[in-house]
C-alpha cells in the first residue's frame, strides 16, 4: 500500500507533498532524480577524494574559503581524483 503525506493519493509507496526536512544522512540506493534543480550546499569536505568521497560533488575550496568552482570525486585513469565541472555552454 501506498502512503502519503499531505497527499489523499499516494502515487509512490512514499509520496510527500511538501518540503522534508532530515537531520541526518539520506541514502539513496538508486537514481535521485529532480524535476527543476539539484541543490548543493557547500561544505567541509577532505581534499584527499578516495573510496570515501567517490561521486561526491563539492564545491572547489582554496586558502581564502570556497570557491564558486565545482568539482567531482572520480576515477580517471585507475586514480580517484577531484576534477572540475566545465560548462560546455553560457548559463541560463
Amino acid at each position: 500500500n501506498n502512503v502519503g503525506i499531505g497527499t489523499s493519493n499516494p502515487t509512490e509507496l512514499l509520496h510527500v507533498n511538501g518540503n522534508s526536512l532530515i537531520t541526518g544522512n539520506l541514502q539513496v540506493t538508486g537514481d535521485l532524480l529532480a524535476d527543476r534543480y539539484l541543490k548543493i550546499k557547500p561544505g567541509v569536505l577532505s581534499d584527499v577524494c578516495d573510496v570515501n568521497y567517490y561521486g561526491y560533488i563539492r564545491f572547489k575550496q582554496d586558502g581564502a574559503g570556497i570557491t564558486d568552482e565545482i568539482q567531482v570525486c572520480m576515477k580517471k585513469g585507475g586514480v580517484l581524483t577531484w576534477y572540475s565541472l566545465v560548462p560546455t555552454s553560457t548559463a541560463i
